[in-house]
């Protein structure tokens, strides 16, 4: 509902700047802002942020130039290390994976369920912890993480561990 509201009453703060409305910029930042912060220092903030040079850079430059071949380069590894984790076969397939395992205490519905408040509870708490710890520090050692536990999933179905299975699935949902 809040997001709703949001959209519904403004455009964004860079998208009033970039068409130059200024006034209605710092009324969007009075709303969106706790009101000890000044909207005019934010206002600043942003037009300096939103002229950078990388806002309009040709499609030849981001693969030729070496000013930004290393972002390109690791923006396409997280991508590629992203789709490989598993994650999107899990949320696709729970319910077949579920089946195959055949896990008397639990069924592929329950499992599903669980699969679903799991994520959101971990998606509500990544929030904190991203804002705690940051991006760059979590991410590798994220990705190992999963790494591990895909290990680990494999061999439970291997020798036939349903549960197990299932709560390292769940910790890789976490993980993710």
């Amino acid at each position: 509902m809040f997001g709703t509201l949001f959209v519904v009453k403004h455009e964004t703060p860079k998208f009033l700047i970039i068409k130059k409305k200024y006034d209605l910029c710092k009324d969007a930042l009075k709303d969106i802002y706790d009101p000890s912060e000044d909207p005019e220092e934010i206002l600043e903030h942003l037009k300096k942020s939103s002229n950078k040079a990388t806002d309009k850079v040709p499609i030849k430059d981001i693969f030729l130039s070496p000013l930004y071949r290393k972002g390109t380069l690791v923006l396409f590894l997280l991508v590629n290390f992203h789709e490989f984790t598993g994650y999107a076969y899990i949320i696709l397939y729970s319910k077949q994976i579920f089946k195959q395992l055949g896990s008397e205490s639990l069924t592929p519905r329950q499992a599903n369920y669980l699969i679903g408040v799991v994520n959101f509870v971990a998606t509500v708490a990544s929030a904190f912890i991203v804002k705690r710890f940051g991006r760059r520090a979590l991410l590798i050692p994220g990705h190992v993480l999963m790494g591990l536990i895909n290990i680990v999933i494999a061999l439970a179905t291997k020798y036939n561990e349903p549960i197990v299975s299932v709560l390292f699935i769940m910790a890789f949902l976490v993980a993710y």
